[in-house]
């Protein structure tokens, strides 16, 4: 594990405690002093460990209820306490459920959507946006993922997906979440927004970080869309909005 300081420059960390293994495809999300690093290849379970910054002691996590089938190259999205992760696989078999863990209270739950499920995936990314200024009260934020490898049901061969997926996230009047169509409504009220796909590779090799405007990675319909970015693996997805303080969770 390395660390880089304020000024730049990188060192490697001296932890304590049991490390997680080496792996790959994992991910990793910040909440507060704590940085949970979740699944990655190889695997068995859901492999949380929990490294204390401030301390840099590590603790193997212990997370409750149903959490997901043990996984690499997945998404996963923090939106407030809890870590969304989305699709991934096993070497055997690619994913497209959705599962959320609350980081506080250390809960798995399985998260059941409407609208037309996503086809199974690895190695794509994920941001949450806030609801777009002018969102009737008590709008849910939207989660977009991007990228990645798709393998549809009865495809043998799969694709690279340059497609985004949206999802809204349950609201006080909607308990379930849900699919949404297209992206236009994330980015409808922020047209100077960005959406910044940055580094991973394609079918025709490695690419460098390129940003994208957000009507051009998210477009307004399936049918009639703007050139996008092409679909890559292992890229990284951020949002950014005309001020630094909004569009990000």
């Amino acid at each position: 594990m390395a660390q880089v300081n304020a000024s730049g420059d990188w060192a490697v960390a001296e932890t304590l405690g049991p490390p997680p293994g080496a792996r790959i495809g994992h991910s990793a999300a910040p909440l507060g002093e704590r940085l949970f690093v979740l699944g990655g290849a190889p695997s068995s379970g859901a492999q949380l460990s929990v490294l204390d910054t401030r301390t840099l002691r590590w603790a193997p996590g212990a997370a409750a209820g149903a959490p997901p089938a043990a996984r690499a190259w997945h998404a996963a999205t923090l939106v407030g306490e809890e870590l969304y992760v989305f699709g991934g696989g096993d070497g055997q078999a690619v994913f497209n459920d959705l599962h959320a863990l609350d980081l506080v209270a250390q809960q798995w739950r399985r998260v059941v959507a409407d609208g037309h499920e996503p086809a199974p995936r690895v190695a794509h990314c994920g941001c949450a946006l806030r609801a777009s200024p002018g969102a009737a009260e008590g709008a849910a934020p939207v989660l977009v993922f991007y990228g990645g490898f798709v393998t549809p049901a009865g495809e043998r061969a799969g694709h690279y997906a340059a497609e985004p997926l949206a999802l809204q996230l349950p609201t006080a009047g909607s308990p379930r979440a849900r699919w949404l169509a297209s992206c236009v409504s994330c980015v409808a009220a922020e047209p100077r927004a960005r959406a910044r796909v940055d580094g991973g590779a394609h079918a025709e090799g490695e690419s460098g970080g390129d940003a994208y405007g957000a009507r051009d990675v998210l477009p307004p319909s399936v049918s009639d869309s703007p050139p996008v970015a092409a679909g890559r693996l292992g890229a990284c997805l951020l949002y950014t909005s005309p001020s630094p303080r909004d569009g990000l969770l």
